[in-house]
């Protein structure tokens, strides 16, 4: 079946890397996960758009029991049904990836899994200095819980997960438990209705984690190495908390809409992809998406970057990450668009690749990630597999 889940009616012929200003351009490799054809794929590209090395797992392979996902009727019924949203990518090119809403995988640098997590994992996986992973995960549940007293049956329940290298869940945090331990229950019906949870509403969407590195935690003097930011889309909002108390040290709604992938940046700011979507389905509703950066002590809500008037409009109504460097410059997936750029600090578009499925059709590309020419260290050409597409 034709992805449509997946692709946006964009005719034309652009495909590829379609701008690439190299002596501007961040050096390193991207990592990209998407739709091709009509399947999932991870894969490598140099800055001339040349496939350097390819992931790729089929869904029924990977997941071939879909028991754990509830209620039923959310299982998927074909590979086009799914998508890979949130990767971890290793040196020696091995990769944990959540195929959304489904399970969760590792693979490595051939394509072979590893092993499985059949939960309903979704959206994050960062990796920790530590070794181990985080994964945003959740649960339906059909009867009360008393620790989640303002939540109505049927519900989901939003969790964040600590895995070790090898798949082992080693804690989990309830995430609505976790606003209502920090006297922020409040916030749980800010969406306007006092039952704020049933199994058709998504109230809090939490779509992003990002850990505090200890090279960063110096110039946040909120926050310590370890903290967590988390996105919570519905809500609007971003808390920064310590996940071996569970407690939340800040917390900030808006001014971005509906955001995505909240970034610690060096110079003590975070970084936040905003969407900018008041919920007309695919409709731009303020002018377009933009990345913000917020200062956490002064509340100060700069721009970073919004589209110019002569450049493509940057918009993505779900979904997006970007990713800051030294150099001031941005890489910004722009998924329902099926496009993937990087801008320098003065918005100067220096890099562009387009992912057309068809003369009429571009597939979203849910990740990117641009890495350093060394960090992997294992050999593209050893996989016998011909890089998962076996």
């Amino acid at each position: 079946m034709f992805p449509t889940r997946q692709a946006a009616f964009r005719p034309g012929t652009d495909a590829g890397v379609t701008v690439n200003k190299a002596d501007k351009v961040e050096p390193g490799v991207t990592f990209l996960a998407g739709i091709e054809g009509e399947h999932n794929i991870m894969k490598l590209v140099d800055g001339d758009g040349n496939e350097l090395h390819r992931w790729m797992v089929p869904f029924y392979k990977a997941i071939p029991n879909l028991d754990h996902i509830m209620p039923a009727h959310l299982r998927p019924m074909n590979e086009s049904m799914t998508h890979i949203h949130g990767a971890h990518v290793y040196p020696d090119g091995s990769i944990v990836f959540n195929f959304d809403y489904h399970g969760l995988v590792s693979i490595d640098a051939c394509s072979n899994i590893q092993w499985t997590k059949s939960q309903m994992t979704h959206h994050a996986v960062t990796g920790a200095q530590d070794g181990t992973v985080w994964v945003l995960s959740r649960h339906h549940h059909t009867a009360p819980v008393d620790r989640l007293p303002i939540l109505k049956p049927p519900f989901f329940e939003d969790t964040l997960l600590q895995l070790s290298r090898d798949g082992k869940v080693m804690r989990e945090i309830s995430l609505p438990g976790l606003m209502i331990k920090n006297d922020l229950a409040a916030t749980l019906t800010a969406t306007g209705t006092l039952d704020p949870v049933t199994q058709f509403d998504d109230f809090m969407h939490n779509n992003d984690i990002e850990i505090l590195t200890a090279d960063k935690a110096a110039a946040f003097p909120l926050f310590e190495a370890g903290d967590i930011a988390l996105s919570m889309r519905d809500l609007n909002m971003i808390v920064v908390f310590d996940p071996d108390t569970e407690t939340v040290k800040w917390h900030h709604v808006g001014p971005w809409l509906r955001q995505h992938d909240p970034d610690f940046l060096p110079d003590g700011t975070i970084s936040v992809f905003d969407n900018r979507w008041a919920g007309s389905h695919n409709i731009e509703s303020f002018g377009g998406s933009r990345i913000l950066r917020i200062d956490p002590v002064t509340r100060k809500v700069p721009t970073a970057y919004r589209s110019g008037k002569d450049q493509p409009r940057f918009f993505t109504h779900i979904m997006g990450v970007h990713q800051t460097f030294a150099s001031g410059n941005i890489l910004i997936a722009q998924p329902t668009y099926g496009r993937v750029f990087e801008v320098t600090r003065d918005g100067e578009i220096v890099w562009e690749y387009i992912n057309r499925l068809n003369k009429d059709y571009l597939g979203h590309v849910t990740i990117a990630e641009k890495f350093p020419t060394n960090y992997f260290t294992f050999d593209k050409k050893a996989c016998t597999n011909n890089g998962g597409r076996s």
